[in-house]
């Protein structure tokens, strides 16, 4: 919840809650194909979820080594508090990561080292062990590294690979297929007549999923019959472990995504008290014993890029095997006062300043240019009327990266 705003009533209006909403959709679905995991190379296998826990096959170092560039030594040899002149025959030159020699067990460090003859003098005293890196230092063989479920970082990779794996064994990525829909859309390059448009909502989303690291294709774009969604939305699901359907989600005369996904299978929820992103369908198609979700997403473009995010990331999280995708959040303060409806979670659209300050963006749902200047998301939660101006609340960002 945002830092200054409370909560509030329970959404009204008939209509689930965000939450609540997601919460039916996931449990309806869990009945989704079964996909057994995969073995991924190591240097490829950043952002995946690892499908079992990953142990050291070998210690980290698995060698004694030096810590630093130097002379190894033998501290019996280096006890007096003075300076100390050895031979070449007790000392060994080491470079940072060298196996130290047998029968020393300290590194001086180069910058107290003078050459003398065959030999060196080392100035002052030596600590025991210092500058020597144990066998197992970092990690001992047979330890847990990583547990299953864990999303994979590019420092879990160098640390997997310092132990000896080649490969991992992580979860399934999940292919995602977005079915654009309307009579009115033309393809990207098309030239358009009156009252045609671009469509160009599925390449938005697409690449968000992308980032989410899923694998999704994009259909043509289907025409508002009833008869042509159910085909379309049957084929896609002979491969695809998740539906994303655009548009069609409302209540008017060429929306026919719930009634479809009803003849095909089981709408869960229609609506959600949220704001935008009301229409969103949460359903499942049958396939054989199984189920393969399907989000239907509203035709603006404001509220399709916000139902995303609400109920797709998690249900990819969900069929992955691990948690969501870590999220970056920015304190800021905002700006101006924010009104929202009390009976609606609302996901209001920000742009981070100098401050910080937390400016929102005017616009509804079908005003991408909002969108576009947004550096993240306000979410207001049902029951609160008013978010005052210089209310300490916490930004949700695009992208997880904060705004330069």
């Amino acid at each position: 919840m945002p830092a200054g705003v409370t909560a509030g009533a329970p959404a009204r209006g008939g209509h689930p809650a965000p939450d609540a909403a997601l919460q039916r959709w996931l449990r309806a679905a869990g009945r989704h194909p079964a996909r057994g995991p995969v073995s991924v190379p190591v240097d490829s296998a950043v952002g995946r979820v690892l499908a079992a826990p990953v142990h050291a096959r070998r210690s980290s170092p698995w060698f004694t080594c030096a810590a630093m560039d130097g002379v190894a030594v033998r501290t019996d040899d280096v006890r007096a508090e003075g300076a100390v002149t050895l031979g070449a025959r007790r000392s060994d030159v080491v470079d940072t990561g060298d196996l130290v020699p047998a029968g020393s067990d300290t590194v001086v460090p180069v910058e107290d080292v003078e050459s003398c003859g065959d030999g060196v003098t080392l100035r002052g005293p030596v600590t025991p062990g210092c500058h020597v890196r144990a066998i197992g230092e970092d990690v001992v063989e047979g330890s847990l590294m990583l547990p299953a479920g864990h999303r994979l970082r590019p420092q879990d990779l160098a640390a997997v690979a310092a132990t000896g794996h080649r490969t991992l064994l992580v979860h399934h990525t999940p292919r995602v297929t977005v079915i654009p829909t309307g009579d009115e859309l033309r393809p990207l390059g098309a030239a358009l007549a009156q009252g045609e448009i671009t469509e160009s909502n599925s390449i938005m989303l697409a690449a968000r999923l992308r980032e989410l690291g899923a694998r999704p294709s994009v259909t043509g774009i289907v025409a508002d019959r009833p008869c042509r969604l159910v085909a379309a939305l049957r084929d896609a699901a002979t491969a695809a472990d998740v539906l994303v359907v655009l548009a069609g989600s409302s209540a008017g005369r060429d929306d026919h995504t719930a009634s479809v996904v009803d003849s095909c299978g089981e709408t869960v929820v229609h609506g959600v008290a949220m704001r935008p992103g009301h229409p969103t369908v949460l359903g499942v198609l049958w396939r054989g014993g199984t189920t393969v979700p399907v989000l239907g997403l509203p035709g603006y473009p404001v509220a399709a890029a916000i139902a995303l995010e609400v109920f797709g990331v998690a249900m990819l999280a969900t069929l992955e095997g691990g948690a969501a995708r870590p999220e970056a959040f920015v304190e800021a303060v905002l700006q101006r006062t924010v009104h929202s409806s009390l009976d609606v979670e609302e996901w209001v659209r920000v742009r981070v300043e100098d401050g910080p300050l937390a400016v929102s963006m005017p616009g509804g749902a079908s005003v991408l240019s909002g969108l576009v200047a947004a550096h993240g998301l306000l979410r207001v939660p049902a029951g609160v009327g008013e978010v005052a101006a210089g209310t300490s609340v916490r930004v949700r960002l695009f992208g997880g990266d904060p705004p330069s």
